[in-house]
C-alpha cells in the first residue's frame, strides 16, 4: 500500500515557476468553491492523513474543482502530487529557515524540492501575499 505521507509521484515532480504559476491559478479557483474538499490537511502528527487515490477521489466529487484543475493542464493526480510536492518543500524550507532540523527529520521532502524553495523563495513568498 502507499504510504499517505510520501505518495507515488511526489520526489519525481519537477517544481518550476510555470508549474507554481499553474498550482496558484487553481488555489484562486478553489478559494471560492464552497464546498471543495480539504486536499492537503495534515494531523497533528504532520502525517497526510490519506492516499493520493484517496485525495484524487475526492477531486471527482467537486467538479468545479476538477474543471480549475484541468483548466490548468493537470490531471487530478498531477495537481495534487505538484501541490503535495510544493507545499511540502515551503513548510520543510520555512522549518530549516526557523533552525528546526528535527521537524525534517520525521518528513520524507525532496532535497531538490528545497533548493528549488530556497532558490525563489523571496519571489514565492511575495506572491503569496499579494
Amino acid at each position: 500500500t502507499e504510504n499517505p505521507a510520501n505518495p507515488t509521484g511526489i520526489h519525481a515532480v519537477h517544481l518550476d515557476m510555470p508549474l507554481v504559476k499553474r498550482l496558484v491559478a487553481v488555489q484562486k479557483v478553489t478559494d471560492k468553491i464552497e464546498d471543495a474538499p480539504p486536499l492537503y490537511t495534515r494531523t497533528k502528527e504532520n502525517k497526510v492523513p490519506k492516499t493520493l487515490d484517496e485525495l484524487v477521489a475526492e477531486v471527482h466529487t467537486c467538479p468545479p474543482l476538477e474543471a480549475a484543475i484541468k483548466a490548468q493542464g493537470f490531471t487530478p493526480r498531477e495537481y495534487l502530487a505538484a501541490s503535495l510536492a510544493f507545499v511540502d518543500a515551503l513548510f520543510g524550507y520555512g522549518f530549516r529557515l526557523s533552525g528546526d532540523e528535527q521537524y525534517l527529520k520525521g518528513q520524507d521532502i525532496s532535497e531538490a524540492h528545497m533548493a528549488f524553495i530556497k532558490a525563489h523563495y523571496k519571489e514565492l513568498t511575495a506572491e503569496e501575499n499579494q
